[in-house]
């Protein structure tokens, strides 16, 4: 007997069952024929229809999982696919979205309800969700399946915890650099070897300033060191800076303000942000004089065509940006890139 027929047959039982219980007074003459059929004699049918049923399919399931970086998209693609052939049962469909329709979409779906299952968060944005309850603890699935946590640098998957609850684990890491044409180095006499050991600090810009100065260059051929450099009339900038950076400063000054022992705050979920730090005034004042001194391109410049495109069109000889962006340095640029 078939799983179906099986069913079928315990389903007429249960109605007979039900109609006989409904069905008001019983005649005495009917209780024999009820005893004619013992309970005994029909379980060894039952438990062979049961030996014989199939295993129950398990459920079709299609998770959504969003992330901002299409740069990864492939690869993420690619682990949806490995992970779909080892569970023919779940499907993975991985989305991207630009980084502002990102967190828009984010927000407005949890509040509608259609929020995807699965999404790549912000440390700068996870708290947020956490606070209203947007976001499950995953914790219990870390204990379940012993995900070791020390695989990650010592704090870091702590930082996603709050009042004992993990939000989410680190699934990558980023590093901010500093982004150089080879050829205009080349051209000034500059080895990138002194990259590798340059100082800085926010009073005079150490080494660093130093060689961003040499590589700026005026219509007349001048470096940002010599007394005739004329920094309304520049034609190559030194340094291309990503903007003002907002309250973060990721690729632009935080770098820079955290060498020198400055911190945001005094730990998570802390209230206290030491924007008023000396240490933290000295480098934004150190930043913004390089525009002043002709070093940088104008706020305004970087914020209308883009930091990036400034210096891939040949404007300046050096930008700090992050890890993710080298793919579009190395594809996009028609001259020696390096980091």
């Amino acid at each position: 007997m078939n799983f179906k027929k099986y069913l079928a047959y315990v389903v007429m039982v249960l109605m007979l069952v039900l109609l006989v219980a409904c069905g008001g007074t019983a005649t005495e003459e009917a209780a024999p024929a009820e005893e004619a059929a013992p309970a005994e004699e029909a379980a060894p049918a039952e438990e062979a229809a049961a030996e014989e049923a199939p295993a129950e399919e398990a459920m079709a399931v299609t998770i959504r999982y969003v992330l901002w970086d299409s740069a990864q998209q492939p690869a993420y693609e690619q682990c949806a696919t490995a992970f779909h052939e080892e569970n023919p049962n779940i499907t993975v469909a991985v989305e991207q979205l630009g980084w502002d329709d990102y967190w828009n979409g984010i927000t407005t779906g949890f509040v509608s309800g259609d929020a995807p299952d699965v999404i790549t968060d912000h440390l700068a944005k996870f708290p947020e969700f956490a606070v209203k309850e947007q976001i499950m603890d995953i914790q219990p699935f870390v204990d379940r399946d012993s995900v070791d946590l020390g695989v990650y640098l010592s704090g870091l998957a702590d930082l996603w915890v709050r009042q004992g609850k993990r939000y989410g684990l680190p699934k990558d890491w980023d590093t901010i650099a500093v982004v150089y044409n080879a050829d205009m180095l080349e051209a000034a006499g500059i080895d990138p070897a002194v990259m590798d050991d340059w100082s800085w600090n926010p009073q005079d810009g150490g080494k660093f300033e130093e060689i961003i100065a040499t590589l700026t260059l005026d219509a007349n051929g001048n470096n940002g060191l010599s007394a005739d450099f004329d920094k309304d009339n520049v034609v190559q900038y030194g340094y291309i800076h990503q903007g003002s950076g907002g309250f973060s400063g990721q690729t632009q000054w935080s770098a820079f303000a955290g060498s020198t022992g400055w911190s945001f705050t005094d730990g998570p979920w802390t209230t206290k942000y030491y924007y008023d730090d000396p240490r933290f005034i000295d480098t934004i004042e150190w930043y913004v004089g390089l525009v002043e001194k002709g070093y940088a391109p104008a706020l305004a410049d970087v914020t209308s065509l883009g930091a990036q495109q400034l210096f891939l069109s040949g404007t300046g000889a050096t930008t700090t940006d992050g890890s993710w962006q080298i793919g579009n340095y190395v594809t996009n640029s028609t001259f020696n890139v390096g980091f």
